[in-house]
Parts: C-alpha cells; sequence; structure tokens
C-alpha cells in the first residue's frame, strides 16, 4: 500500500513541443490529474483545452489532454490521461518537506511557532527555508530578528498587497524551483480562513494548526478543516495547542469532534502559557534559543519531537522501488 500522497505533491514535468516546464499535482479524482499551470525559468504556458502535452514524473512520458483551464484561486488544469503512468513512477518517495504552519485566528502563535520550529530543525542539522506567506503583513519580520538566531535563516518574503492569480502562480513555482535545496521548508501563512491562508493548503505535505483553548478558535479550526477536506489531497493536520490554560475548557470533546470531521489529523500536544514569550516577541528573539529551560521551551520541544515522528511514521506508508 502506498503512502496516501503517493500521488498528489510531486513536481513532474510537462512538455510542450521542445519545451520543458515544471508542474505540481494538486491532487487527482476519478481518473482527472490537477495540475498547476505549467512553468519554467523562461515563462510559463496557458494551454487551451483540448491540448495535448507530454507528461513525465521520472522518465517515461504519458500524453495528457487539457479537459478545463481554471484561473482561481491560481491558474491550474485539470487533465485526463491518454495512459497509465507506470508503478515504480506512482509510487517513488515524496519527502515530506513542505510544512506549512496556520492558525484559526490571529494571535494563536502561528509565526512563533514557525519561527521556534525553524531554529529547532536547524540545531538538528536540517536545510530549513522559512517563508513568509502572510502576503503583506510581514510577520516573520515583525516577531523576530533573524540576524540574532544562532544559526543563519534563510527566509522568503513575498510582499504582496492584493496578489493576482498569477502572482500566487509565482509564488508557488519559485517555491517548486526552491524545493530540492532544503530539508524543510516551513510557510507561515495568514490567519484565519482567508483565499490566502488556504492557498498553502494545495501544497502542504504537512498541516500544523495552531489553536487555542476558546471557542471561537476551536469553532474556526473546524471550519478551516472541512474546507481543506473539499479538495482531492488531504495533508495530514498536526494540531498544537497554544498558550495553554492551567484548566483546559473541553479541548477532549472538541479533539474528538475535530478528528472524526477530519480523520487524517492527530493531536501533537501542548505549549503552555510562558511570560517569556512575550519578552521575545518584544525583543524580536526566539524562545527556544533565548529561554533554552523555560516552562514554554520545553512544550515546544515536545510538540516538535512528537511532529517529527509523526512524519518518520508517514514515511513507513510509503513504498519504496
Amino acid at each position: 500500500m502506498s503512502h496516501k500522497g503517493w500521488l498528489p505533491n510531486k513536481i513532474v514535468q510537462v512538455f510542450d513541443g521542445n519545451n520543458t516546464y515544471c508542474s505540481r499535482i494538486l491532487g487527482y479524482d476519478k481518473n482527472v490529474l490537477y495540475l498547476t499551470a505549467p512553468a519554467s525559468p523562461q515563462g510559463r504556458i496557458w494551454p487551451a483545452v483540448g491540448k495535448t502535452l507530454g507528461f513525465s514524473l521520472e522518465k517515461t512520458i504519458t500524453p495528457i489532454t487539457v479537459l478545463e483551464r481554471f484561473l482561481k484561486p491560481f491558474p491550474f488544469l485539470a487533465v485526463d490521461l491518454k495512459g497509465n503512468i507506470p508503478y515504480q513512477e506512482i509510487v517513488a518517495y515524496r519527502p515530506l518537506k513542505i510544512i506549512v504552519v496556520t492558525g484559526p485566528k490571529g494571535g494563536s502563535g502561528k509565526t512563533f511557532l514557525a519561527a521556534n520550529l525553524a531554529s529547532f530543525l536547524l540545531n538538528k542539522g536540517s536545510k530549513v527555508l522559512l517563508i513568509d506567506g502572510a502576503l503583506g503583513q510581514e510577520a516573520l519580520h515583525n516577531i523576530y530578528d533573524a540576524s540574532q538566531t544562532s544559526h543563519p535563516l534563510n527566509i522568503l518574503s513575498y510582499f504582496y498587497n492584493d496578489p493576482t492569480p498569477w502572482e500566487l502562480h509565482n509564488l508557488l513555482f519559485d517555491v517548486a524551483q526552491k524545493e530540492s535545496d532544503y530539508d524543510f521548508v516551513i510557510i507561515d501563512t495568514a490567519s484565519g480562513l482567508s483565499s490566502l491562508a488556504l492557498l498553502y493548503s494545495n501544497i502542504a505535505d504537512y498541516l500544523l494548526m495552531v489553536t487555542n483553548d476558546t471557542e471561537a478558535s476551536k469553532e474556526l479550526s473546524l471550519k478551516y478543516a472541512l474546507e481543506i477536506n473539499k479538495k482531492s489531497w488531504q495533508p495530514e493536520i498536526g494540531l498544537i495547542l497554544n498558550n495553554s490554560p492551567l484548566k483546559k475548557d473541553n479541548f477532549t470533546s472538541f479533539l474528538e469532534k475535530f478528528q472524526s470531521n477530519y480523520v487524517p489529523s492527530c493531536y501533537l500536544g501542548e505549549v503552555n502559557h510562558d511570560p517569556a514569550e512575550l519578552h521575545c516577541h518584544k525583543a524580536k528573539r526566539l524562545l527556544i534559543e533565548t529561554f533554552p529551560s523555560s516552562e514554554g521551551t520545553l512544550g515546544l520541544i515536545n510538540v516538535f519531537n512528537e511532529f517529527l515522528d509523526r512524519l518518520d511514521l508517514q514515511d513507513n506508508f510509503t513504498v519504496r522501488k
């Protein structure tokens, strides 16, 4: 049995005559493949309905025909396969490296968690790219100064105030181009159920959802999961309770409801309220590095280790040939 991400989210090649382009598989449903609009560093194509192209996961080229084109939220195609994809290429290993960090509402702590997760992985020797995906908000740059970390951290920022569909496509293509250079790509998103926040779920290998123990936060978390569940590709969601109060308000029943509504989900743990977090926010420093023994840091480490264990567990379901 192959991993549930056996086909979605893979980077593929698309051929149009003598030119080769890069695309990402967004999903597969009822013999229809959904692909981002093919692009290369030299340009992109927007093939008409009925156009036949070449398609390859690795070596074998298979013909595909464009069935439909979609412009929003970014340009992508629905295509029909005219031939079979070789089994070895179907189950070829797809690294679970694109980690999208999101939250149901502002102030949940997603940017705080994304920045500290990047530092945690860097300290383990991983190559990490941290992307500020909250377009126009400069959230990562407002929370800390990357030059003050113990490891140089590559941050990629996109400052679009009102991005067009093609600007979003350029962003996704840029991520695809840089993906092979890193062990992990962490994307910090805008908060809430905005189209920008949901955009990155299309390319996520794993979703980290940071929530709080408030009715509003729990309700929006469920709505977010239901929106993701409408897609043909559902990555696992790892739930994290941030700024956890000493007395939780019916959080166990929320977890049960969440997991019954969104099956590929797991509770990764909680990060308790820590006054040092506010100090680090004002000083633009990372909690995990500035206060390595604080209660908040210990909670972060436990959550991050549980998260890495989940990635290993998912990898065990991947068939390698």
